[in-house]
């Protein structure tokens, strides 16, 4: 069985490769596993002085394993899940090394929080960042409430939350969330954008990142508690199970409020 997660280090530079292309890079209970292994490895490598994160395929990542979550039988599970998952954002955030996150295709729902998570976002001219929660009948999760309100006007995200956006790179670009949009080779892009970083102090970059998030790291975790709950509680009701029937079978979803 091929590997969800793929970890080599090349001139200091760990890059960590979301490997399953043909489910879109969806957070599988094996893929959380093996990037938070991933991650953890490159946090004590003494070798390593920036993580690439990037994924193999037509996709970043497009969010959870909705087989997967179906399967998810009670409310004490889906919390379990959750809390499992979410640890992905915070362990992105409080990484000690910078971590540049290479996106193409789609970074949808935990895939966008994966990308906002990292400290530097490099993207495809043609990628595409969205918030699809509202039409399976569930809440944006790991951290997106709280990575998103870092950035842009409550207003605004009711607005994408409410109306599942579909932003480009270069919406996001303008916005200044992504750092640099390439319509060159994406890994190639990503990875000059990391060599840059390898070249400075390590201590420097380590206690910016480090002060930097302190002051807004409370208010993550904050948000990833309260998202895990209630998300747990939604993926039990009639409206996500519709939603996600909906969506398999292509058509609108009927929701009813239960």
């Amino acid at each position: 069985m091929a590997q969800s997660v793929l970890y080599t280090v090349e001139n200091q530079i760990a890059m960590i490769t979301l490997n399953r292309p043909e489910k879109l890079n969806t957070l599988s209970r094996e893929l959380v596993v093996e990037l938070t292994e991933a991650l953890n490895r490159a946090k004590v490598d003494d070798e390593v002085r920036v993580v690439l994160l990037s994924a193999n395929g037509k996709s970043f990542c497009a969010g959870g394993d909705l087989e997967m979550m179906s399967e998810l039988s009670s409310e004490s599970q889906a919390l379990n899940w959750m809390q499992e998952a979410s640890e992905l954002t915070l362990n992105i955030r409080s990484h000690p090394k910078y971590v540049v996150c290479a996106v193409q295709g789609f970074a949808a729902g935990a895939g966008f929080s994966l990308a906002l998570a990292s400290d530097f976002i490099v993207a495809e001219a043609t990628a595409k960042f969205t918030l699809s929660f509202a039409k399976v009948g569930l809440v944006p999760d790991l951290g997106l409430f709280g990575l998103l309100l870092e950035r842009v006007p409550i207003n605004l995200l009711k607005e994408w939350i409410a109306f599942s956006t579909v932003l480009s790179a270069e919406e996001l670009h303008h916005k200044g969330i992504v750092n640099r949009v390439t319509t060159s080779e994406l890994k190639e892009t990503a990875y000059e954008f990391s060599e840059c970083l390898v070249n400075g102090s390590p201590f420097s970059q380590s206690y910016t990142k480090s002060i930097l998030n302190e002051l807004v790291h409370q208010k993550l975790r904050q948000s990833v508690s309260v998202e895990n709950g209630v998300q747990a509680m939604l993926l039990q009701t009639k409206d996500h199970k519709e939603g996600i029937q909906a969506f398999f079978e292509k058509r609108d979803p009927v929701f009813t409020g239960h």
